[in-house]
């Protein structure tokens, strides 16, 4: 019995049903194996960078960039932009790269300030061609956002981030999340608002 490959290639590729000469699609049974000495030694071409690799580099780039600046908003504005982008280019056929200078025009819109836009060109090493583009899909999730601590973790639809808010209280901040419709706890579901405030007795 012939087992699934663990690698393979096929060429000239398939894009919008015809035949495309410029390129090569590429199989890995495990994405986080994808076998470099195959890429470089039989097809002659660069490895692109893993997606958790891109995701991993963006990341760093982002905390580098805005430093002690990288708050709750600026992830969520950074999350919220990347998606818009996405949005607006889901009818297209190929993966939407992101170049330096598309990055940076992000990280701007943003909010980021002159001086980290300028820790934004030292840290960022632009080369497409030694294969660390970015692709905006493997940048941010497009069906939820998540914010995670040591002990918890929130998720909800990528669509409804404006559910989400951080706020400092007495010094101390908070992930702030308004309680509407129905609400469950390891499966129960509970009267969300129908506690009263209680006065102290005289």
């Amino acid at each position: 019995m012939v087992q699934m490959p663990a690698a393979g290639f096929l060429f000239p590729a398939f894009n919008d049903r015809n035949t495309d000469i410029h390129s090569l699609l590429y199989y890995s049974k495990n994405p986080d194996l994808l076998h470099p000495e195959l890429i470089t030694d039989l097809l002659g071409c660069v490895t692109p960078l893993p997606a958790d690799d891109q995701k991993s580099t963006f990341n760093e780039v982002i905390e580098e960039t805005f430093g002690e600046n990288c708050d709750f908003e600026t992830a969520k504005s950074v999350h919220e932009n990347i998606n818009a982008l996405l949005e607006g280019k889901k009818e297209e056929p190929e993966p939407t790269p992101l170049e330096k200078n598309e990055i940076r025009h992000l990280l701007e819109h943003c909010g980021a300030r002159p001086e980290q836009l300028e820790r934004f060109d030292a840290a960022y090493q632009d080369d497409p061609e030694n294969g660390n583009c970015l692709l905006a899909s493997n940048l941010a999730n497009t069906r939820k956002f998540e914010v995670s601590s040591d002990d918890v973790k929130i998720s909800v639809s990528s669509s409804r981030t404006d559910l989400i808010e951080s706020r400092i209280i007495d010094g101390t901040e908070y992930i702030l999340i308004p309680v509407t419709g129905n609400v469950e706890v390891n499966g129960i579901k509970i009267r969300s608002g129908s506690g009263k405030a209680e006065t102290p007795e005289d």
